[in-house]
């Protein structure tokens, strides 16, 4: 059966405010990723190009990745603080292939924090990978 993209992308944009509305931080912190579930999901997926650092700018500056999905994937980037706030999120719709995503940083301050990546397939099944990241003023002084 053919999924038009255009219907995809609606059908997974209402399926991603339904059920992630809100994505609450501290369920990803605390909650198990079903093995049963996600094993699909996380084996269609990949994350390439994350970096331990991110340099800020006046508190501005960019998270690139490259996602590459082998099939139709709803991919999310989340940027979490330590308490568990979200500061900032992207998404993309990939079709087995191979995309770049930039999460923009914006009104950040220099610290620790957590890089959430979700994907969502069309099945509703989901997986998460997750990345501790620091953030760090730049400075041309």
């Amino acid at each position: 059966m053919k999924i038009s993209l255009i219907t995809f992308t609606h059908a997974m944009l209402f399926c991603l405010s339904a059920v992630t509305q809100p994505l609450i931080a501290s369920e990803l912190w605390i909650k198990q990723i079903s093995l049963t579930s996600s094993l699909v999901v996380s084996n269609d997926f990949s994350v390439h190009g994350i970096q331990s650092n991110y340099w800020l700018n006046d508190g501005q500056g960019q998270i690139e990745m490259t996602i590459t999905a082998h099939e139709h994937l709803l991919i999310t980037s989340y940027l979490y603080d330590l308490n568990g706030n979200e500061k900032t999120r992207a998404e993309i719709l990939i079709n087995n292939r191979t995309k770049d995503l930039s999460l923009p940083l914006e009104n950040l301050v220099a610290g620790n924090y957590k890089l959430v990546i979700k994907a969502l397939n069309t099945d509703n099944q989901s997986a998460i990978k997750k990345f501790n990241i620091a953030l760090t003023h730049f400075s041309e002084n």
